[in-house]
């Protein structure tokens, strides 16, 4: 690895599907124009053997091919992302992004991200959530507010230590993987480092988009996720070049 490749954090893309749809391509260059310092590693079913897209020349990229029952179905995937063997496949990192295909990020802003004294941080909750919420015992009335998993920051050194130590609550967990990190976890080890909603606004947004600029006095995010189901419009207003193809149809 050169020494103009950041080691700090490596962007890691979980892909399903053999092909991108033109937008989702769109939406990975925008991110490329800030992270394309950074390690980029394609986790894909071992039966795709090839990553739907190709990275330009310049990007270091990778490919993890992992077997294809992790990627059947939303639990499933939920499953590898709570394993601490999942983690352990980029121990040589300090942190990992995932960004998922409908993610986008802004700016180039990660080096500032992987500085603060977090473990995880992804896009606010519209609604927060509680251990009650998720039928956990213990739950002392506390909310969280903070993250979706689909653009997120995640302290690889933190996920393998807590995804161990939380393996057997893990090995029973119904809800989506982000829950786990987001309010489980937190919940029942209060120093895993999740940031306050304020803070995790400056980092990214998934619904409401003008509502989230509003409260965030004008200022657009590092990234988003979902971007295109929960506002296409708002995005494509703020970066034409994400706006589909001509004669595309949804």
């Amino acid at each position: 690895m050169s020494d103009s490749v950041a080691t700090t954090a490596a962007i890691v893309v979980p892909a399903y599907r053999k092909y991108l749809e033109p937008q989702e391509r769109a939406g990975l260059t925008l991110s490329l124009g800030s992270l394309r310092r950074f390690p980029w590693y394609w986790v894909i079913p071992e039966s795709m053997r090839l990553p739907p897209w190709d990275l330009p020349g310049g990007v270091q990229s990778q490919v993890v091919a992992l077997p294809d029952h992790h990627f059947q179905d939303v639990a499933a995937y939920s499953r590898l992302l709570l394993s601490p063997s999942f983690y352990r496949l980029f121990a040589r990192y300090e942190f990992i992004l995932i960004h998922q295909t409908d993610a986008i990020v802004l700016r180039d802003e990660l080096d500032y991200w992987c500085s603060c004294p977090i473990d995880y941080v992804g896009a606010p909750w519209r609604s927060p959530w509680s251990l009650a919420d998720l039928h956990l015992p213990l739950g002392f009335g506390r909310r969280f507010y903070v993250g979706n998993g689909g653009l997120s920051l995640r302290r690889v050194s933190a996920f393998r230590f807590l995804g161990a130590a939380f393996r057997p609550l893990a090995r029973k967990w119904l809800a989506n993987e982000d829950l786990f990190w987001s309010v489980a976890v937190p919940g029942y080890w209060p120093f895993f480092r999740v940031p306050q909603r304020e803070v995790a606004l400056r980092f990214a947004w998934e619904e409401e988009p003008q509502a989230c600029l509003n409260q965030s006095g004008g200022r657009l995010p590092f990234g988003s996720h979902a971007w295109r189901r929960y506002g296409e419009a708002f995005w494509i207003n703020h970066f034409p070049a994400l706006a589909p193809p001509p004669g595309e149809t949804r």
